[in-house]
């Protein structure tokens, strides 16, 4: 009787958990807004968490974001701790730093021979044949995200290259893999940061098209 009693329980318990699955609303998908929809301090502020994984964390702590930008730029030396204390932001050796008015040296860059007249023995001296390269700073930015083999800034390739290798992944493809409006956001804190009025999305995305072939532009703007 006993036995009986408890395989009846038992029973009751799993018929009504499996009721309660059965009947259980599948949880809601997140919408995520179109950054064209944000204000630019939102589209800002999606950046910085991506880069960061919170907004306001890379200024106390080395904090590494979906993006990983992080692990191998530095984005706050200008900001010094205080008499005594010790830093503790690594600086990290592997990629040029995203401070004291970079997008300025990067309009130097692009407009100087060094860089127009790249080595074409790198591992992959354009994006993909005849999509040329950047002319200005969004170019730029596009270009070394989304090849940044094209070209190497000299003293960050990979060691004995001689600079024609990049140790910067592709970073709109496995493993980090951000999106377009990821990457939007992402320049778009990079200006605010360097005390720049951001270009608008369209005009992101409009450097991103020229280095993303076709054949791949779908995935990367619609993931």
């Amino acid at each position: 009787m006993r036995s009986f009693t408890g395989f009846a329980v038992i029973a009751l318990i799993y018929f009504g958990f499996w009721s309660f699955l059965v009947s259980a609303e599948p949880p809601a998908e997140t919408k995520i807004t179109d950054v064209r929809e944000m204000s630019v301090k939102e589209r800002a502020d999606l950046g910085e968490m991506l880069i960061f994984g919170k907004v306001g964390a890379g200024r106390t702590e080395f904090a590494v974001g979906k993006a990983q930008c992080t692990l191998c730029h530095d984005f706050f030396r200008e900001l010094k701790p205080a008499a005594g204390e010790p830093d503790a932001r690594p600086s990290p050796p592997y990629g040029p730093h995203f401070f004291n008015h970079f997008t300025e040296r990067i309009e130097r860059l692009v407009a100087s021979p060094e860089y127009r007249q790249r080595p074409t023995d790198t591992e992959q001296p354009e994006a993909f044949p005849g999509s040329g390269h950047a002319t200005s700073v969004i170019e730029y930015l596009a270009e070394s995200n989304i090849c940044p083999p094209c070209y190497v800034v000299p003293g960050f390739g990979v060691r004995d290259t001689h600079d024609r290798e990049s140790p910067m992944p592709m970073i709109h493809k496995p493993p980090i893999s951000l999106s377009l409006d990821e990457m939007v956001a992402i320049d778009t804190w990079l200006y605010a940061h360097d005390g720049k009025e951001p270009p608008s999305p369209d005009d992101i995305e409009k450097a991103y098209r020229k280095f993303i072939p076709e054949a791949e532009w779908r995935d990367v703007a619609h993931q």
